[in-house]
């Protein structure tokens, strides 16, 4: 049914009466004020009316009225559950206690929960977080207070008020932002699985390097800021196998800090990892920080010399050089059009030729080469200043180009002649990755057919420790810059850190990647650290720590905007 901006179904089930002042239609008034501010428009009413007094509750209120009326069975719970889970439904509100095996069973993450201060007591099993229970109960001065209640990490629950309701003011939400509210942790202690990646995550660890006693970089410096911001505490602890984290070749089991997360062994790791197909199913992702692509990285070899041909033209842009060409033509237009008018003859009548456009062109391109147009006589005042406006030009131009040019020379080492995998294929290079990394993931999940799967499937019947790497990035470039006709498949943001003697080839099926946090699927902790890194990124936070730790440019670090509007 509609009640103006929600579709609502009735369920009748056998409930205690409230106890209180509230009768059935302030009770239909506050939920749709609640379901309003929360921006819900799927409801469910679990009263012990019958239809007829829940059709005049809602004809008092002055709303047009289609209902769905369903008694439920003996199983309210299942009743509900599956009503739940067909309408997708965003909110529940109880008129009347519910039984304890129907609250305990209910689900308080996915759907706002909004029921008496009578069933305040029975605690479902699953209270986190995100839990989204409300409890509403009356006041000495005739108010209704509106309360939640929610747990971290499976504590003890916690019960704070959120606001009011009444009649005449209707909802009254002082602090309507859930993760503000929310925002003080209360010291818990998240464990937070790392590896380390140069000025994102520097580790300092024991002599035996089995413990992690400091950690600093970019990300370092973030995660505690949020932590003191939100009151929790990072215990950083290393993947007992040192890796990143990649499905095994049984497709089951996952390594390094995915296995982590995913044994629920750590609650997050603030190390950088990559979003991959893989990997998205068995984790959540916080909102990206990091943008960079996966790319094939060659040696530069400096024994040998070849001519930079196109440097000639890369010292301007391509604007510069249309600009350039677009004056030139108008400086000949001009000679032109002075040569028609007959205020100025550039050519004299016994010439063999006469003065023509293309002899215009001339005229205005001769300067830039510093060649004289033997003939051409300037006269009027006009032709004498669009004569010395071009040959003040070429001269800038020419000057500007001749520095730049000798500033570059002509010169470097000779280039790799790659710009996709099928070069690489023809080519005879091989391909190299690291086993337990975003790039492997993505390498395995290529199209089937493409040039970068046939790459992979090459790789696969040659020897492991031909082709596949260990985690650090330092062994895949030692691998390239010895080994002839070697490509390194990495990410080209790496080359930022240690990158000299090699390049990061501009590929035409280079692969955008987004890298982020991770938390243990479903995690009660994702949306309010996402939102809370958010406001650092909207602030100018994160950039200024990225300028500060980072040797490079750091336009590559940045965060999603996220919707933060709403009750919850």
């Amino acid at each position: 049914m509609k009640i103006g901006f929600v579709e609502v179904v009735f369920i009748s089930m056998i409930l205690l009466p409230v106890r209180g002042t509230m009768d059935p239609k302030q009770f239909f008034s506050m939920v749709k004020d609640f379901g309003r501010a929360s921006n819900n428009h799927n409801l469910v009413v679990v009263s012990y009316l019958s239809e007829t007094e829940c059709l005049n509750h809602l004809v008092a209120n002055e709303e047009s009225v289609s209902a769905t009326y369903v008694t439920a069975g003996e199983d309210v719970a299942a009743t509900l559950q599956a009503l739940l889970r067909d309408n997708q439904v965003e909110m529940v509100a109880f008129f009347g206690v519910p039984d304890t095996i129907v609250l305990r069973e209910l689900s308080t993450t996915g759907t706002i929960i909004l029921m008496p201060h009578s069933s305040e007591e029975i605690e479902p099993e699953n209270l986190r977080l995100d839990s989204k229970l409300f409890f509403y109960e009356d006041d000495a001065v005739g108010d209704f207070v509106i309360k939640e209640k929610y747990a971290i990490k499976s504590g003890p629950a916690i019960t704070q008020v959120v606001g009011t309701w009444n009649e005449t003011a209707g909802l009254d939400i002082p602090e309507p932002n859930v993760y503000e509210r929310r925002s003080n942790l209360r010291g818990v202690s998240l464990v937070n699985a790392l590896m380390a990646w140069d000025y994102y995550h520097e580790l300092q660890l024991d002599e035996a390097e089995e413990q992690v006693l400091g950690v600093t970089g970019v990300f370092a410096e973030v995660a505690a800021v949020l932590a003191e911001k939100l009151n929790f505490k990072l215990s950083n602890v290393l993947p007992p196998d040192r890796r990143w984290g990649n499905l095994e070749s049984d497709n089951r089991t996952w390594s390094g800090i995915m296995r982590m997360l995913v044994e629920e062994e750590a609650d997050i790791s603030t190390t950088v990892l990559t979003r991959t197909v893989s990997r998205a199913p068995y984790v959540d992702f916080s909102r990206r920080l990091v943008t960079t692509s996966k790319t094939l990285i060659a040696a530069l070899d400096s024994s040998r010399r070849a001519a930079q041909f196109w440097v000639y033209l890369e010292i301007f842009p391509i604007e510069t050089w249309i600009t350039c060409l677009a004056l030139a033509m108008a400086i000949a237009g001009g000679f032109f059009a002075i040569e028609k008018s007959a205020s100025n003859r550039f050519h004299q009548t016994s010439d063999s030729e006469k003065f023509t456009f293309l002899s215009s062109i001339a005229a205005a391109f001769l300067p830039l080469l510093q060649l004289a147009y033997n003939g051409l006589e300037a006269k009027s005042a006009s032709s004498k200043t669009l004569f010395l406006s071009s040959c003040l030009m070429s001269y800038v131009v020419f000057t500007y180009y001749t520095c730049d040019l000798t500033s570059r020379m002509t010169s470097g080492a000779r280039p790799v002649m790659v710009r996709s995998f099928q070069d690489a294929i023809d080519g005879g290079y091989r391909v190299i990755v690291a086993k337990s990394g975003s790039s492997h993931d993505l390498m395995k999940h290529a199209r089937k057919g493409s040039p970068m799967h046939r790459v992979y499937e090459d790789m696969k019947r040659r020897p492991q420790s031909e082709v596949f790497i260990e985690n650090a990035f330092e062994d895949g470039l030692q691998r390239v810059a010895a080994e002839e006709k070697t490509l390194l498949f990495s990410s080209a943001d790496n080359l930022h850190l240690k990158g000299d003697g090699f390049v990061a080839l501009d590929m035409t099926d280079a692969i955008p990647t987004e890298a982020g946090w991770i938390f243990q699927k479903d995690s009660e902790f994702t949306e309010l650290i996402n939102y809370h890194l958010f406001l650092l990124e909207s602030r100018g936070i994160l950039k200024r720590i990225s300028s500060v730790r980072m040797p490079f440019s750091c336009d590559h670090v940045d965060l999603c905007i996220i919707n933060a509007d709403g009750l919850l």
